[in-house]
């Protein structure tokens, strides 16, 4: 059973994140003051709680935690798949959960592997669900537009399909003439795949050039979001795609700029809202535990 202040920074976490997922979802952004306030708090209670039962563990948990989902949070940025506000939340949550470096760990569940990890591994089944049900409802909601994309990529990507499918097709026929058990499910996996993928990636592409760009007055724009063409005033760049989100200082002179008559809006690039998954994630945990984990535990027993 967990002890009272994991109930306590389990409940800490959960508000966070229901706050910083209503935001995200309104303004496509998770305030400075609850990313900063997380990070402190999450240390700040570990520290006293260090100090409460007179050992190290906490503090040194809290830090692990915050520099595992730092690393984490670096590396989905720089790669264009979350925000500043998204880094800095999970950050936050590593700190405040804390990564136990032993099994004695106190504030937390006695079951191994931890909160953060059962988090972090639901997280790839709640994040990869939300995501495909949020582009599917933009794709209803444009979807004369996504219609008019869809095709417009199968056309452009007509060569790629043939091959695709000419592929699958010599695989079929394998599939239909070996008597070998393993190398069936081997092709039917490789088709599956093949065919997933490439159809996926054409439906993303194509959510994402008639659902998620859009013109923006540089007045409305706001630290963080992602231009999706290079503004390019005379021959000096202003910004663009390569700077992983515009500064305030970019903000203010395309301000200036526009006050010219040099630009007048800005292409910007909404991205899904990817907190709420983040919340998902975390009440999976908290109810079902690892489900990855449970659902490998599982199939080895009924092996």
């Amino acid at each position: 059973m967990l002890s009272s202040a994991g109930y306590i920074v389990n409940g800490v976490a959960l508000l966070c994140l229901v706050i910083a997922s209503i935001t995200d979802v309104k303004t496509r952004e998770v305030p400075d003051w609850l990313n900063y306030g997380l990070i402190s708090l999450g240390l700040l209670f570990n520290a006293a709680y260090s100090v409460i039962i007179g050992s190290w563990m906490p503090i040194l948990f809290s830090i692990a935690g915050a520099v595992l989902l730092a690393g984490l949070a670096l590396a989905m940025f720089y790669t264009g798949q979350w925000g500043g506000g998204d880094s800095k939340l999970i950050i936050g949550l590593g700190a405040l959960l804390g990564l136990p470096l032993s099994r004695t760990a106190p504030f937390i569940s006695i079951n191994n592997p931890p909160m953060l990890v059962n988090f972090l591994m639901n997280l790839v089944i709640a994040g990869t669900a939300y995501s495909l049900v949020w582009c599917v409802v933009l794709a209803v909601k444009n979807r004369r537009r996504f219609t008019q994309e869809l095709k417009r990529n199968l056309a452009r990507l007509k060569k790629v399909k043939l091959a695709i499918i000419a592929v699958s097709v010599v695989m079929l026929a394998g599939f239909a003439f070996s008597e070998s058990l393993e190398l069936r499910l081997i092709l039917l996996s490789a088709i599956i795949v093949m065919l997933s993928t490439f159809y996926l990636w054409v439906f993303v592409r194509s959510i994402e050039r008639s659902s998620m760009l859009k013109l923006v007055e540089p007045e409305r724009l706001t630290e963080g979001d992602w231009i999706a063409r290079d503004v390019i005033v005379g021959k000096k760049r202003i910004c663009g795609p390569s700077d992983l989100g515009i500064s305030r200082e970019q903000i203010r002179e395309l301000i200036r700029l526009k006050q010219r008559g040099r630009v007048k809006k800005v292409l910007v690039k909404e991205g899904v809202p990817f907190v709420p998954s983040f919340l998902l994630s975390f009440i999976m945990s908290l109810s079902m535990g690892n489900i990855m984990l449970n659902l490998v535990m599982g199939a080895l027993q009924l092996s």
